[in-house]
């Protein structure tokens, strides 16, 4: 009988093993030190993001995806631009976007230019999307800034918080 359990229980650590490794094959990220950033077509160049009421004052690099991956790291968040929307995106941990979720409509988030400007935006959107729904991220909002990171088991969602 004690085989058995041992045989079951091993067979569940190999589905949820296997489960876990295909899913993680699909998130792809780029080494920061070896990517070359997307361009902001706006030529606007940020260094901080601000979001009182999580307590967020961490500096951000520009980012994006090359060949197919994300820019990230775990020390700072990471923006690129499209069409007017400034996408801001980080770990969902300690230090940067673990508390994402706690923003609500009227929430304010600030962006640090680099010639120390800042630039308030008041949050009007929080959804949690599934990992595939990236066209979530986009907006027909001129002036916007959209914050994401993961969440969820195995960070199948994505938690997406949008400001103008």
């Amino acid at each position: 009988m004690n085989f058995q359990k041992f045989l079951i229980t091993l067979g569940f650590l190999l589905l949820l093993g296997s489960f876990g490794v295909t899913f993680f094959e699909k998130q792809q990220y780029v080494d920061v030190t070896h990517a070359q950033a997307v361009t902001d077509a706006t030529n606007e160049s940020y260094t901080k993001i601000i979001v009182p009421k999580i307590s967020v004052d961490i500096s951000i690099q520009p980012g994006g995806v090359v060949n197919g991956k994300w820019i990230l790291t775990n020390d700072y968040a990471h923006y690129f631009t499209q069409n007017g929307n400034t996408i801001v995106y980080a770990h969902k941990r300690k230090g940067l976007f673990v508390d994402l979720k706690k923003l609500s409509e009227g929430d304010t988030i600030i962006l640090v230019n680099n010639k120390g400007e800042q630039k308030t935006f008041t949050v009007y959107s929080l959804e949690i999307v599934k990992s595939t729904e990236s066209e979530k991220l986009q907006t027909n909002e001129p002036n916007t800034v959209t914050l994401f990171t993961c969440d969820g088991f195995f960070d199948e969602n994505r938690i997406i918080v949008k400001a103008k």
